[in-house]
């Protein structure tokens, strides 16, 4: 018992050097970097993002039959790309037919990612698809502050700015046409199967139990970024295995008083 007390007392005890160096800054750390799910929402229709080729697209024109949504940013070196490829690895091997059944929209939340670089990572993906995957079944899209943050609020997929940098989670976001959200598919590694069953169910328009993964958190830009970004997890689970310390402490001591009451 006063092993554990002295265990608790040390963790408590480097609590503020976490915080010294680097600082977080207040507003970061009343942020999160995790995804809310809102299953049954319905996507909003009327914003307008930039396709590949910078024609102006209204999300909702892009909905009308099952769609695969990711959320990326074009600079993420952790796991947006992972994300990527391997929802082209999935959609190369469902039995349903892109264009046909499904619509992927791969969606940047940075506003100054552009159609050029919009551009780019279709041509990469589509490699992994093949020549004869149709383009249009896989967009990708930019599009202003505004527009990008009201797409995360609607899909509860929440990011903390750092720098000119993201801390965020991986995840697929499956809607029925129409933009409804029928399920999540979380981190960044997806099986066809599972990709499969929520596009049938996104077919019906029907909500399914969402696809759970270690949770994984993306932390890129420049080495300050990432300091400030790491510190602000590594104070959340500190946080947590104190509280679960304190607990424990408080279960065997309240063991021991009472085996010492029978005595």
């Amino acid at each position: 018992m006063r092993s554990l007390l002295s265990v608790l007392a040390l963790l408590l005890l480097s609590w503020p050097s976490l915080g010294q160096e680097p600082t977080t800054p207040p507003a970061v750390a009343a942020e999160r970097a995790d995804i809310e799910e809102q299953v049954g929402v319905v996507l909003p229709a009327k914003l307008v993002f930039t396709d590949a080729a910078g024609t102006p697209r209204e999300l909702g024109s892009l909905l009308t039959r099952p769609t695969i949504l990711a959320l990326v940013f074009y600079r993420c070196a952790g796991i947006c790309n992972a994300v990527q490829e391997s929802l082209a690895a999935a959609l190369s091997e469902i039995p349903e037919k892109g264009g046909v059944d499904y619509t992927a929209l791969v969606i940047s939340f940075d506003e100054t990612d552009t159609p050029q670089a919009s551009r780019q990572k279709q041509s990469d993906l589509l490699q992994i698809l093949g020549p004869d995957y149709p383009a249009a079944a896989l967009q990708f899209l930019t599009g202003d502050r505004a527009t990008t943050e009201a797409l995360l609020a609607a899909t509860g997929f929440h990011v903390i700015r750092v720098d000119d940098s993201f801390v965020h989670s991986g995840a697929l976001i499956v809607a029925a046409p129409g933009g409804k959200i029928v399920r999540y598919i979380h981190g960044s590694q997806y099986l066809p199967s599972e990709v499969s069953l929520a596009l049938a169910e996104a077919k019906a328009g029907r909500a399914g139990f969402s696809v759970g993964r270690q949770a994984s958190v993306c932390t890129t830009g420049d080495p300050a970024s990432r300091r400030r970004a790491l510190t602000l997890l590594r104070v959340g689970g500190l946080a947590m295995t104190a509280g679960l310390l304190v607990v424990l402490a408080f279960m065997l001591g309240f063991g021991s008083r009472k085996k010492g009451g029978h005595g």
